[in-house]
């Protein structure tokens, strides 16, 4: 079975289960730039930030720079999708961290690990399961071929 690249969601970040199983796990593993911040921000303030580092670089997670062209296909899902992925569902504000994760997993074809599914868009093309299905779904170990 492939195993699919992965944009891990920052509402993930803080799963211990996940983020063991992500270091064992073969195939790409990132969080956009948006992410990091957003969650070394909080780590920072409780005095966490050089162990979210550790976390980071053991479970093999690779952070996704925020460009020019990520930020063109969030304007696009921001202007051809503002009913799912512009404003929050809780508050009403414009949604951005998802958007821009959601617009580098669209362009560079990666799946999103979230808890917040309904923050993702809906259409068949846009891959995004939880953090349960991923794990539940592919296996860590490798597969090596017999000897001969």
């Amino acid at each position: 079975m492939n195993r699919p690249d992965l944009m891990i969601d920052t509402c993930c970040l803080g799963n211990k289960t996940l983020m063991a199983w992500l270091g064992k796990y073969n195939g790409g593993k990132f969080i956009s730039a948006v992410s990091y911040m957003k969650y070394k921000t909080d780590a920072i303030s409780r005095g966490k930030g050089e162990m979210f580092d550790r976390i980071i670089r053991s479970s093999g997670i690779k952070v996704r720079p925020f460009d020019k062209n990520d930020a063109d296909m969030a304007a696009k899902l921001m202007a051809s999708r503002p009913d799912e992925i512009l404003r929050c569902n809780a508050c009403g504000n414009i949604n951005w961290n998802d958007t821009m994760i959601a617009a580098q997993a669209e362009r560079l074809s990666l799946t999103v690990v979230t808890e917040n599914t309904k923050d993702y868009p809906s259409d068949p093309s846009f891959r995004v399961m939880t953090a349960n299905e991923v794990i539940s779904s592919f296996h860590t170990f490798r597969v090596f071929p017999a000897a001969a």
